[in-house]
């Protein structure tokens, strides 16, 4: 059996799903036939949007029997991708069954089916892995009108480190929205999962909501934050897919953690974060605002 998932997210879980031996016997067959298209699942790669689809052999005779690694990864976004690769990943995804593989709801509950839609979207997302979305960053100068940062006095900032968070023991337990609120929760932390109100769908205004309910403030009202330390953070939307969250550091620059990767200070095309607004975010193309995280607000 082989478990598949397409790594692809940053604040939801990666949709994952089950294939039998009767049909990963003859996809493993073909891999092995052309070892080139194997990458090593261990190796972690950054930035936002698809990355690669990973495949965890669960039989250990096939393991044997095929000569492959137990864990690795196809159609690697980061790699001059083979089309091989790619060929074999849309067939994972062609046979994923409908309405009977969990793809993980809009806050990984798993309440989510694979349906014609979810399949065609992942397929499109597959076969972008040999030209993946950047999103070049916008000229300074086409910034939103309003101000950049609140008032200093409404917010605290940290160094950046990313040790504690990089650490194999956590990294893949902690996503985006635990690095905007600086905790390390291991529970791949979704907006509202904390006051029972989780969102609906990915729009600016349930992501938005969930966030608010489980104690952010709109960054315009940071003095209602009266609980130290109050992290500024930024939040944008992939518009009906999943989002994403930056937080400021004391330096000025922003940090992220895309999904299960490490954190980073760069963008999609390695550049610094300054400003958010104008980084490279591959398709996370709505601002949806600044916030705060105080103390107060729990996040799970």
């Amino acid at each position: 059996m082989l478990r598949v998932t397409i790594d692809i997210f940053s604040g939801r879980p990666n949709p994952t799903w089950i294939v039998g031996a009767d049909q990963s016997a003859p996809i493993l067959r073909e891999i092995a036939l052309h070892p080139g298209i194997v990458v090593d699942s261990s190796h972690e790669i950054g930035g936002l949007g698809y990355r690669r689809v990973i495949l965890d052999q669960l039989d250990g005779r096939m393991v044997q029997e095929y000569g492959l690694p137990r864990a690795f990864a196809i159609a690697d976004a980061a790699t001059d991708c083979d089309t091989k690769g790619i060929e074999i990943a849309q067939k994972l995804i062609d046979g994923a069954a409908l309405q009977g593989s969990s793809v993980g709801g809009p806050t990984g509950g798993g309440d989510a089916i694979m349906t014609a839609d979810t399949r065609k979207f992942f397929s499109c997302q597959i076969g972008r892995a040999t030209r993946p979305a950047t999103m070049m960053p916008a000229p300074a100068d086409e910034l939103p009108p309003e101000t950049m940062l609140p008032s200093l006095s409404s917010y605290e900032t940290t160094p950046f480190e990313a040790d504690p968070w990089n650490d194999p023991t956590h990294i893949r337990c902690n996503n985006c929205y635990a690095y905007a609120a600086n905790r390390r929760t291991d529970t791949f932390a979704q907006p509202g999962r904390a006051s029972g109100r989780e969102p609906a769908s990915f729009t600016f205004e349930e992501i938005m909501e969930a966030a608010v309910n489980d104690g952010a403030v709109d960054a315009a009202n940071g003095a209602n934050a009266t609980e130290a330390p109050r992290y500024l953070v930024a939040l944008f939307i992939w518009p009906g897919h999943d989002y994403h969250w930056y937080r400021l550091h004391s330096d000025g620059s922003w940090g992220h953690k895309p999904g299960t990767k490490p954190v980073r200070t760069v963008d999609n095309v390695g550049t610094s974060i300054l400003d958010p607004r104008v980084c490279s975010r591959a398709d996370y193309s709505d601002f949806c605002g600044f916030l705060i995280i105080p103390k107060q607000c729990r996040i799970r």
